[in-house]
């Protein structure tokens, strides 16, 4: 694989492994439990990470196909995209953002059906990856709804970034709930 594409799912592993080792840690009751404030509990916070990223592969595979059929150049650039989102609301966590419709969770399953469901999204960003693997991805561009327009490695930087943030909101709602 492309070390530019390889980079940002390997960080982007990590993040998924300590928030499954994360969520798996948690008591039934605590998976459910609303986070402090009437926050969202464990369970909706990884639907609301499943949907995300589905919906997000959804429009990564439109986008990277239509470049690929107009003829999408093969990458020549080397350099580390990690990190590239850091400093943008959505993963620095300096303002609360509201989720659209489309990504806000419709129910709050147990964690074996949770675990079930971000393994198959991530199934799916890696089947899309394989496909996108060795083209210009940073040539290819298409609107997110807090950040504005990302190319494909962006977006997917934002879906690692953003598990990031809300495993930190996670964490830090359980440490309110127990203090």
């Amino acid at each position: 694989m492309h070390p530019r594409l390889a980079d940002l799912l390997a960080h982007a592993e990590h993040t998924r492994t300590e928030l499954v080792d994360f969520l798996g840690s948690l008591s039934t009751e605590q998976f459910s439990a609303p986070g402090h404030g009437g926050s969202w509990s464990p369970s909706q916070h990884a639907a609301h990470l499943h949907l995300v990223e589905s919906t997000s592969i959804r429009a990564l595979f439109r986008a990277f196909r239509t470049a690929r059929d107009q003829g999408l150049a093969s990458e020549t650039e080397r350099s580390s995209l990690v990190g590239v989102l850091d400093a943008t609301d959505l993963v620095a966590g300096t303002r609360k953002l509201e989720a659209p419709d489309f990504v806000r969770p419709a129910d709050a399953p147990d964690w074996e059906t949770m675990r079930d469901r971000l393994a198959q999204s991530r199934t799916g960003l890696l089947t899309w990856a394989a496909e996108a693997d060795g083209y210009a991805l940073a040539t290819v561009h298409f609107p997110h709804p807090a950040l504005g327009t990302l190319n494909l490695y962006e977006w997917v930087a934002m879906i690692d970034g953003h598990e990031r943030r809300h495993l930190r909101q996670m964490r830090a709602s359980l440490e309110e709930a127990e203090a």
